[in-house]
This record gives structure tokens, sequence and C-alpha cells, in this order.
């Protein structure tokens, strides 16, 4: 006959494994066991036991993909820490939640899909598509609908304008003049950042839009006023002709 199997009994009176028994837990716990146990594992034999485990089983997680890849030791420098990735809480996760339902709240069911996708794929190289009244604004929310959209240089749409809203933009559209725009956007900013030269050169553009083109005119000319006689002088064509 085999030896019989003893069953250990935890504080409730239930089955449980060896180590939860109440007298095999005291006897764990005395100070010479606590010696002789730290001793054991001090063993360089346990020592390289355990090391192998360890290694072992972060190689089969790191295939599962559970671990990234190890970070060096030494401490970044002060400059350099943004660099650092921070781990997402569960706090980040529930606002990006909550910003995703509501963002999906501004596509509305009626909007025209086909005109929206031709705006994104006619989008011009180094510009965004921007919308005009953003989605989630402080002071007003817009809908994602051809006519709220707009093309903008990226840089004004991601250092300039960022998602405000303001009355005075009420008359843009797709069709308003692009350097109109951007000198709006600039009244608006409250950056530190100095773009004096950018709005020096849209305000040439803008310019060059008014005065520029040579006006239209619905009567023909006659040569002889386009072009005066030699002996006239300046002063007379003016007064001859206005």
């Amino acid at each position: 006959m085999g030896r019989k199997k003893r069953i250990y009994l935890d504080e409730n009176g239930n089955p449980c494994k060896r180590w939860q028994d109440p007298e095999v837990k005291a006897k764990r716990q005395t100070p010479e066991n606590k010696a002789k146990l730290k001793a054991w594992r001090d063993t360089p034999v346990q020592k390289a036991k355990s090391k192998a485990r360890s290694k072992a089983h972060y190689e089969q997680s790191k295939l599962a993909g559970k671990y990234p890849k190890p970070k060096s030791k030494g401490k970044l420098p002060k400059k350099d820490r943004s660099r650092e990735k921070r781990i997402p809480t569960w706090r980040d996760k529930v606002i990006k939640a909550r910003q995703r339902a509501k963002r999906l709240l501004r596509f509305p069911d009626w909007t025209d899909e086909k005109a929206i996708n031709e705006i994104y794929e006619n989008c011009p190289e180094g510009h965004d598509v921007d919308h005009i009244v953003p989605l989630l604004g402080k002071k007003v929310s817009g809908l994602h609908i051809p006519e709220n959209l707009q093309y903008l240089p990226s840089y004004i749409n991601r250092y300039v304008k960022i998602n405000k809203w303001d009355n005075s933009w009420q008359s843009h559209t797709m069709d308003t003049s692009m350097a109109e725009k951007v000198l709006a956007y600039f009244e608006k900013y409250t950056g530190k950042k100095d773009y004096s030269v950018e709005i020096a050169e849209w305000k040439e553009i803008l310019r060059k839009e008014r005065f520029g083109k040579p006006t239209l005119a619905l009567v023909e000319t006659p040569k002889e006023i386009v072009e005066p006689s030699p002996w006239e002088s300046f002063k007379d064509f003016y007064n001859k002709y206005g």
C-alpha cells in the first residue's frame, strides 16, 4: 500500500496547498527557518537557477509582446528627458475616449462624404485641411461638413490658429483669399515666436492680389489716349483726358 497523502486545511477548514496551512505558515515565520531559507537562496546553484528562470520568462513575454525594448540604465540629461515617452494611465485613456465620443457627435449623417473626400484628396503639399470652426472649441463647436473646411499652411494651422475661434472669422470660407485669412489669424496670435518676416510676406501677397492685377476695361480705350503725342506735356495730357 502506498503512503496516504495528507490533506492540508486553511484557517476556514477548506482544502489548500501545503504552504497555506496555518501550522506550516507559523513554522515558516520563525527566525531560524527564515535564516535557513535565505542561506539556501544565496547558494550559487540557486542563484543561477533563479537567473535562468527569469531570463526565460522575459524572453517568452517579449515574444508575446508584453515587454518593450529594455531602456538604458543611465539617466538621460535634462535636455533629452523629453524623449522619454510617458506611459498613459487609465485617466488618459478615459479622457481620450470621451474626446473621441464628443468628436463623433460632430459628424452628421446628412453630410456630403464625397465632397469631403475630394477636399482631402486635393489638399496641396505643405497645407492642412482645417476646420474653420473647431470641432471641439471652447466658445463654439462646428460640424465636419464641406462648408466648414479650408486649406491652411501647416505651420499656420498648428502653431498660429491652434483650433481657436473668433467672431471676426465668420466670413471665412474655402474661397476666401489665403493671405486675408492668414493675416486675420496672425492678429489673434498670442505666442512668443516672432513671425514678423512671415507677416510681411503675406501682406505683400495680399497687396499684389488687390492692386497688382490690372482692372478690366469695358470699352476699348482709343490708341491716341494710351500713347499721347510727343509734343504734349504730361500736364496737358492730364488736363485733356483726366
